[in-house]
């Protein structure tokens, strides 16, 4: 009895192969994305941790500044925390330089602005993983060594709900009662170093009562 064989076209075959590469395609886009969240998720992280050790710069400053033994009227540019009574030059994108901001041209990068090679920030603080420098700018074009009270508000930027007026020329005025001291603003920059010396800024404006010179 003769047997019949069918002829044997590789159909499956091919079908398989389909199958394999699909499958295949499939695991290298799963691998990328898991790959994606991993990063994203390390990035987030590193954001979280970065404003967190910010905060502690933020303090620092504050701190600083409130402390009635600390004079703002000298500049301060070793250790922990630099110091300036004028305000500084800053970057393109808005970060403190070293350089004074009214009687240094430094035209490196071609502008009046500075570059990260004059930029200065002392000794760091380290939060966690994290290395945390802060600079503090008074907002003033000049030292106020020989400036009348009243003339300050022409060379510094000014707390605008503050007066210099006070004890009893504000009883009953309505224009100066419960208003601050005269203020002067002073900027704050803080820079995280983090892992692989990934860095974030952080900047913010604070107002303290004008120490008489």
């Amino acid at each position: 009895m003769k047997k019949l064989y069918k002829t044997q076209k590789g159909s499956s075959l091919l079908f398989t192969l389909i199958i394999l590469v699909a499958m295949l395609f499939g695991t290298i886009s799963l691998f990328k994305s898991v790959n994606m969240s991993t990063v994203v998720a390390g990035n987030l992280a590193f954001k979280e941790s970065s404003i967190n050790a910010a905060d502690v710069g933020l303090s620092k400053a504050f701190d600083k500044l409130s402390n009635p033994a600390f004079d703002l009227n000298n500049s301060s540019t070793t250790g922990e925390g630099l110091y300036y009574i004028t305000q500084r030059k800053v970057d393109n994108n808005g970060i403190v330089c070293a350089t004074l901001a009214n009687t240094d041209d430094d035209t490196d990068d071609g502008t009046l602005h500075c570059k990260k090679s004059d930029m200065l920030w002392g000794t760091a603080t380290i939060v966690g993983n994290n290395q945390v420098f802060y600079v503090i700018d008074r907002l003033c074009s000049t030292s106020l060594s020989g400036i009348s009270s009243s003339d300050i508000k022409t060379v510094c930027l000014m707390d605008t709900n503050s007066t210099n007026i006070g004890g009893s020329n504000c009883v009953g005025n309505l224009s100066c009662e419960n208003k601050a001291p005269l203020s002067l603003s002073y900027r704050v920059t803080v820079r995280v170093v983090g892992t692989n010396n990934t860095e974030s800024f952080v900047q913010t404006t604070l107002s303290q009562p004008l120490q008489i010179i």
